[in-house]
């Protein structure tokens, strides 16, 4: 069967949390304290939608999924088909209802979507996130929203810096190969978050789109470190940035008060529920099409972003998220 990859379905669960205060440099002879909270979330129930194509419906892939590779398991992008989200009430309590169509069209060169959804509420809205070049309109519920600046912390001086959507919140984290996450403001809308995201994302040590590559290499050289280590580390780092935008005047005027002076960071690491130590991880198309051809394989789990396979001739390996999202997969899926 051909199939698609569309999104992470997945409960969060609080399990701790702690105060602490740092001593953070800001230049040589500067230093600072910081306040931070650390929050322990646990990852429970956690499965992968894809969309059956050629209407042939939806399909979870979770734990104990056996899957069956054709020779060439990974194929061109897909369109992402359609969203559509009806909203009611005012903020802070707002009634949705999500409603999600597929789609199996390839997509012109260099566009996401095919002519058909390319300019439905949910494809502006994608193509705004990753370009700022469409027009934000007020009647498309998907700018009404509220919205998310988060940060991820890869182990690594590099920190990335995204938007999210409400209604997806903290489950963007999870297509995140992370270490370490923050959530850095609450706006009123994406189009808001977006700005802030832009003005950070010009800071140094800060990116909007670090490669596939470059966040797996990081996650693999910081695990010789504590967790506490990086937690001090990441929470100076982004202090350092948030000051640092404050001073230069990168932010607009209505942003300010976002970034509020002294305002303790919060700080969440995941607990996937499994250690990945030793696995291989396939981090281009052409490795999952070379490595994984025609090969059986069990879901062992999903951690740092990454399906995690135990396959009969590949042994352990970790396929990236973000490799399989929107891309058409030819396998076929066996009962666990």
């Amino acid at each position: 069967m051909l199939l698609a990859v569309r999104d992470i379905d997945a409960l969060l669960l609080r399990t701790g949390a702690k105060s602490s205060v740092f001593t953070c440099f800001a230049g040589l002879f500067e230093r600072f304290e910081q306040r931070v909270v650390f929050e322990k979330l646990r990852v429970e129930k956690l499965r992968v939608l894809a969309e059956i194509l050629g209407g042939g419906g939806w399909a979870f892939i979770s734990r104990g999924t056996r899957i069956v590779f054709c020779t060439e398991p990974l194929r061109h992008r897909v369109c992402p088909g359609s969203v559509e989200l009806s909203v009611s009430g005012e903020p802070p309590l707002l009634n949705l209802s999500v409603l999600r169509k597929g789609c199996s069209s390839k997509p012109p060169p260099n566009t996401v979507f095919c002519p058909r959804h390319f300019n439905t509420d949910y494809g502006n809205y994608i193509r705004y996130i990753f370009s700022g070049r469409v027009q934000v309109n007020r009647s498309n519920p998907f700018f009404r929203l509220p919205a998310f600046l988060y940060t991820v912390y890869y182990g690594s001086e590099l920190i990335k810096i995204g938007t999210v959507i409400s209604f997806k919140g903290s489950r963007r984290l999870l297509e995140q190969p992370g270490l370490l996450y923050s959530f850095i403001l609450a706006a009123p809308s994406i189009a808001e978050a977006r700005k802030a995201e832009v003005a950070l994302s010009s800071l140094p040590g800060v990116s909007q789109a670090p490669s596939a590559k470059e966040r797996f290499s990081y996650l693999t050289r910081a695990s010789h470190r504590s967790i506490e280590e990086h937690l001090r580390a990441f929470a100076c780092r982004l202090a350092t940035v948030l000051r640092r935008a404050r001073s230069t005047g990168i932010l607009k005027e209505e942003l300010k008060r976002w970034f509020t002076q002294d305002k303790p960071l919060t700080v969440m690491n995941i607990d996937w529920g499994m250690d990945t130590p030793n696995i291989r991880i396939l981090i281009r198309s052409s490795d999952i099409n070379k490595i994984l051809s025609g090969d059986s394989c069990v879901v062992e789990g999903y951690a740092h972003g990454a399906l995690l396979l135990n396959c009969a001739s590949a042994g352990s390996v970790a396929v990236p998220y973000e490799l399989l999202r929107d891309r058409v997969l030819c396998l076929e899926l066996l009962k666990s």
